[in-house]
């Protein structure tokens, strides 16, 4: 079953969260996404801090910005001027790493034909940006090949940074090491001195000695050391512990009861991540052998995106992070299907309309992943999908299709995605990350006739699992009305991605 949130208000607001603008939003059915039973099997509630925009200080005066090339003068906070080919301004600032990709929206005027974003050693260039009537606004990804940032013109000129919106943020920070959830084990560094955290079961030796839990099987039996770290089925943790083998059998690392996660046969320090399938606890134990083990340093945390909280900020704050509920889909059957498709027959418009969500895609390999489809049968439908490394609309009828191609680049984090359709008028529209994508596609006539339960779903083809989507969907909300371009770039900037 999903749960339809209804309508609370016909006004847009511009204060409160990111789920009061989403609920109030004019026209927009929104599925929030906490039914944790039934047909959502994946459906952990996980809550992430996404994407932020670090692109700061915005302001060329102040905050480590400087010039770059002998030529180039900021004017001020916004603007600078060049007398020479390639100088402009740079910025060596920590927030921006090598090794991390970011999505950039720059927008802004110049007097030149193109605008270049490098990193501050100036070795590559990330993106050169068209200049069309002195105007330029492009999003794009790039992998930093460096720290820091720079923009310069392609010849002597004077350019303005439109800075209210230009934006930068990190894509992959949703699965970054460095933002791991809060510590799950108590005494895993068994600072105390003693055992405290920890139970013994059946071992004939548990005891803290020189700060390491010393464990020791003499006999023929599955013993372990156990704590309870408070594992929730379904959330991905990471982990890591130093192990030291002093004689005898190999070591089992185990969730919960009885599943085994690593057969460890040699000392040394591990870590990785697992995504839990029993509850609680964490144990490490002897493979049914005499055995001698040191254990030391023992850490679980929920692996990012779990850990983080919805900050509350004010949702006209691009950046914010205010997306606090994620689905999560295995890709294999796992769906949100209908319970009923009434309410949305009743309301939705096949000739004017809309759909966007949030996404993430665990995979860009070959082959097709559904993240919505509304249909009244196979030739009548409206479908949001991944094919390949492209993300696609399509809107049939009477099986001639209208199918908006949007190259994704792969991304690892979250994006938006968006489509609006309007027949006879413009036809079928897809924005991504706010912005349109691919050209408009016309619709020869509407879709006519009733959606079919077991033809609709949420992060999958229909209500039995076709297509399921691999990853994670949030805010999914479907337009009964043909929606302004604003209402998506609206909708991505205030999710905070």
């Amino acid at each position: 079953m999903v749960s339809i949130q209804g309508l609370t208000s016909l006004i847009p607001t511009l204060e409160g969260s990111f789920d009061s603008w989403y609920a109030q939003n004019f026209g927009a059915i929104g599925w929030t996404l906490q039914e944790p039973s039934g047909d959502v099997a994946l459906a952990t509630n996980k809550r992430v801090d996404l994407g932020r925009d670090i692109f700061v200080p915005k302001d060329f005066t102040t905050g480590g910005w400087g010039a770059l090339g002998v030529g180039s003068t900021i004017d001020d906070l916004d603007s600078w001027t060049n007398t020479g080919a390639n100088e402009g301004v740079r910025i060596n600032d920590a927030s921006i790493t090598a090794g991390k990709t970011y999505i950039m929206r720059l927008k802004g005027a110049s007097t030149q034909a193109t605008v270049r974003v490098l990193p501050f050693d100036i070795t590559v260039v990330y993106k050169t940006i068209s200049v069309a009537g002195g105007v330029f606004d492009e999003t794009f990804l790039f992998t930093a090949t460096a720290d820091g940032l720079g923009i310069r013109n392609s010849a002597a000129g004077t350019t303005d940074i439109d800075w209210p919106n230009s934006t930068l943020q990190q894509t992959d920070i949703a699965s970054d090491k460095e933002f791991p959830g809060a510590q799950q084990v108590t005494n895993g560094d068994f600072a105390t001195g003693d055992t405290t955290g920890w139970t013994n079961s059946g071992l004939d030796t548990f005891e803290v000695v020189d700060f390491q839990l010393h464990i020791v099987e003499t006999g023929v039996q599955f013993s372990s050391a156990n704590t309870n770290a408070g594992l929730i089925i379904g959330v991905r943790y990471e982990y890591s512990f130093d192990l030291t083998k002093n004689s005898g059998a190999d070591l089992l690392f185990q969730e919960g009861t009885n599943t085994t996660l690593l057969v460890i046969s040699a000392g040394g320090h591990y870590e990785g991540e697992f995504v839990a399938t029993q509850e609680d606890d964490i144990r490490f134990k002897v493979l049914n052998a005499p055995a001698d083990w040191n254990i030391d340093n023992v850490s679980i945390k929920p692996a990012n995106p779990i850990n983080a909280t919805n900050n509350g900020m004010a949702v006209a704050q691009a950046g914010a992070g205010n997306i606090p509920l994620v689905y999560s889909g295995d890709g294999g059957t796992t769906r949100l299907s209908f319970d009923t498709i009434a309410e949305i027959n009743s309301i939705i418009n096949m000739e004017n309309g809309g759909f966007v969500m949030a996404a993430q895609s665990d995979t860009w390999a070959a082959g097709v992943d559904v993240l919505a489809r509304f249909a009244v049968d196979a030739d009548n439908e409206i479908v949001i999908f991944r094919d390949g490394t492209d993300l696609k609309i399509e809107y049939r009828e009477t099986a001639t299709s209208s199918i908006v191609t949007i190259p994704s680049g792969s991304p690892s984090g979250m994006f938006t995605i968006g489509g609006k359709w309007n027949v006879p008028g413009f036809g079928l529209r897809g924005l991504y990350n706010g912005v349109q994508v691919d050209t408009d596609k016309s619709i020869a006539a509407a879709i006519i006739g009733n959606l079919d339960k077991d033809e609709c779903a949420l992060f999958a083809a229909d209500a039995g699992g076709t297509g399921s989507w691999a990853g994670d969907g949030a805010y999914p909300a479907l337009q009964t009305e043909t929606p302004e371009d604003s209402f998506f770039a609206d909708y991505h900037n205030r999710s905070g991605l």
